[in-house]
């Protein structure tokens, strides 16, 4: 068996000398691998191409957001002109209520372009004897006294010492006509009498007649109502005698002094 195995070597030997002469080298096996050539791999561009995936600009885009103008815009907020409006207000010839004085004289009048005007005087001005007596009653006229009248001449006066709350204050000295005028009394002195008037001042366009209305109120209660016609300019209606615990006298008749005019008015 070994000889038959060299036997067939040394054949093998001679037939690839070509008989003899020298060894003819066989070539050496190609070391390289029979893989698939590197050019005939799936080239790298067939891969799926960077720009086949989702662009940068597929995404969903910044300004699909919801844009600010999309807010509740803040010209939607209740605007300040819905407030209540200051024309609204209570006027200031009605800013004492009567029920927030223990007394309270108000007059008013029926005919516009005419000024009439309320007097409330001290019990002191009618005991003065430099007053005038132009009702002719044999007393000095309380009327139009330079500090004990409240009146549009001198709307607070002083009649105790200064900041005590029993001076009275009139609130409006209305010159075209209707009023209210307002007399408020705080502090009321007991044992003391205050008198009412009226004067018909001023005649604007012509209007003649005018129907006076003075009410009194004590602790916000209506106690008194009086009407009057004053005929013309000048006249002069002494309305009641009120007392500092709410006790209100109406003068007889009801009493109007024509063309009542001290010196100087």
């Amino acid at each position: 068996m070994k000889s038959t195995t060299l036997m067939t070597f040394a054949a093998l030997l001679l037939f690839s000398c070509g008989g003899g002469g020298d060894l003819k080298k066989i070539p050496p096996p190609d070391d390289s691998p029979n893989e698939t050539p590197s050019n005939n791999e799936t080239p790298t561009n067939n891969d799926l191409p960077t720009n086949n995936e989702t662009p940068a600009n597929n995404v969903t885009p910044t300004n699909n957001v919801t844009p600010a103008n999309n807010v509740t815009p803040t010209n939607n907020v209740t605007p300040t002109n819905n407030v209540t409006p200051t024309n609204n207000v209570t006027p200031t010839n009605n800013v004492t209520p009567p029920d927030l004085m223990p007394l309270h004289v108000q007059l008013t009048w029926d005919t516009m372009d005419t000024d009439l005007d309320i007097h409330f005087a001290h019990q002191v001005a009618g005991m003065d004897s430099r007053q005038p007596d132009l009702d002719e009653d044999g007393l000095p006229d309380p009327w139009l006294h330079a500090i004990y009248d409240c009146s549009w001449r001198n709307k607070t006066p002083d009649w105790g010492i200064a900041g005590l709350p029993n001076n009275p204050s009139e609130d409006i000295d209305d010159l075209d006509g209707l009023g209210p005028e307002n007399v408020n009394l705080q502090d009321p002195e007991p044992d003391t009498a205050y008198r009412v008037g009226v004067r018909y001042y001023a005649d604007n366009n012509g209007r003649g007649p005018t129907t006076a209305t003075v009410r009194i109120y004590f602790d916000g209660t209506l106690v008194s109502e009086q009407s009057a016609v004053l005929t013309r300019t000048k006249d002069f209606w002494d309305v009641a005698t009120v007392t500092g615990d709410g006790v209100v006298t109406m003068t007889t008749g009801p009493k109007i002094i024509p063309n009542y005019s001290p010196e100087g008015f």
